[in-house]
């Protein structure tokens, strides 16, 4: 008798998410078509020989690699990478010829070169330099992750897609201002408003042009680097992320994928196979998320994803793909934290007993850019509307520590969580907020 109850529990959660699939009910807006003029976002942004856009992603293995993107003219003939420890005083670079991909654009073209520096020292820092041989960028350090579980900071950012221009360079440097000591940058998807436009990608970058070639990023991809089922070519010619996602799946490659940092499993869930993809898609992701959360060996889960379990905009319907396949493995497997964006709002949720003890994730919706949606969320401790924030998350040991901050630096938002044993206490579970 369990056995075909166990049978029907099934068949029904597939008929219900094959409806929610046919019907869009997770609840992703689809980009607006792209005008035919927008407001330049920079003076010029056709690239020259001289490397731009040079910025770090998160491997596999952050403790003995690093992967490193830039960005030149056609000019360039051949694209390198030279490394070296920060401390030597050798002549002698490690160097390694990078990958190119060239890009179409309605005035210029422009080509995207990364390259994967492997075989690093673990907690080490280097120096590296791109170019082709002539032209070279300026020297930038990095330091690698250790082996082992360590104190560490990172910092994440909800969706900035809109105030690229304005707010998003005050909130990057403020971001680095409270934290300088963060190791890593993580967002959570629509970088952007319109991928296509070039112009609005030389924003994002040019906000700060160092921060990300010394810092890496870690992102998954929200609807807005979609054009509706289809990932927009933008994404691959920027990006390099870990080939370790859900094998056979070709629509997920570059976007779903893990990495483990210094005690913590980050994950990232593409959301996107709801939107008009496959059952076998998401059905697919489920399985190799489930794999990643059983056999996982490190004492903190974070699972970062654009679309949010239960939203936080009024009128808006919940993710039922997420709500019936994905939330309970999160709530099995015990993660951590759920780190989501897509709403335009901050939301910040769990579900506790009288001694604070959770059961469940924390689930927290960011924004940090200047789109607003109004404000619905009963499963929310916190929330914020209007209010662009951006996020600091230390862990050591047993111990994670989380901040959201407003973009002049005030906290809007805290909690700590502490492990004991196999059962996580939250303290400051409904901290005050600010008068407004």
């Amino acid at each position: 008798m369990k056995i075909i109850n166990n049978l029907l529990i099934g068949t029904v959660l597939l008929l219900t998410l094959s409806i929610a699939l046919m019907t869009n009910l997770s609840g992703i807006p689809v980009p607006a078509p792209l005008p035919e003029f927008l407001p330049s976002a920079s003076p010029d942004t056709k690239p020259s020989a001289i490397p731009d856009r040079v910025f770090l992603t998160m491997t596999e293995q952050p403790d003995r690699s690093v992967m490193v993107h830039w960005r030149s003219s056609t000019e360039v003939n051949t694209s390198k990478i030279q490394v070296l420890p920060a401390d030597s005083q050798s002549d002698q670079p490690q160097e390694k010829l990078a990958v190119s991909h060239l890009m179409n654009h309605a005035s210029y073209q422009s080509v995207h070169h990364h390259a994967q520096m492997t075989g690093l020292t673990p907690d080490s820092q280097y120096r590296y330099r791109v170019g082709d041989g002539q032209q070279w960028s300026e020297w930038f350090s990095f330091t690698t992750a250790t082996t082992q579980p360590e104190p560490f900071t990172f910092t994440f950012f909800g969706d900035v897609q809109e105030g690229l221009q304005d707010l998003w360079p005050e909130m990057l440097r403020q971001a680095q201002t409270s934290a300088p000591e963060s190791r890593f940058n993580l967002f959570v998807g629509d970088l952007i408003d319109h991928s296509q436009d070039d112009r609005e990608w030389q924003a994002f970058f040019a906000a700060d042009r160092t921060a990300f070639a010394r810092s890496p990023i870690a992102v998954t991809p929200g609807n807005h680097e979609y054009d509706g089922e289809t990932q927009e070519r933008e994404w691959a010619a920027h990006f390099r992320f870990p080939a370790n996602g859900p094998e056979g799946s070709k629509t997920q490659d570059n976007s779903s994928y893990y990495f483990d940092y210094q005690g913590v499993r980050f994950i990232s869930v593409n959301t996107n196979v709801f939107r008009g993809l496959t059952l076998k898609d998401t059905l697919t992701q489920r399985s190799w998320l489930k794999g990643l959360l059983k056999n996982n060996p490190n004492p903190w889960t974070i699972v970062f994803q654009h679309v949010p379990v239960e939203t936080s905009i009024k009128g808006e319907k919940d993710s039922l793909e997420l709500k019936l396949l994905y939330a309970p493995l999160y709530k099995q497997y015990s993660v951590d934290l759920v780190l989501q964006g897509d709403d335009h709002t901050y939301a910040r949720g769990q579900i506790t007993d009288d001694s604070n003890r959770l059961n469940g994730p924390v689930y927290i919706t960011a924004n940090s850019g200047s789109k607003t949606q109004e404000v619905e969320a009963e499963w929310a401790t916190v929330t914020a509307e209007n209010t662009p924030l951006f996020q600091v998350i230390s862990i050591e040991g047993d111990t994670l520590r989380y901040e959201s901050k407003t973009v002049s630096g005030d906290r809007y938002d805290a909690f700590e969580l502490r492990k004991q044993g196999a059962e996580v206490v939250i303290s400051d579970p409904a901290i005050k907020q600010p008068q407004r």
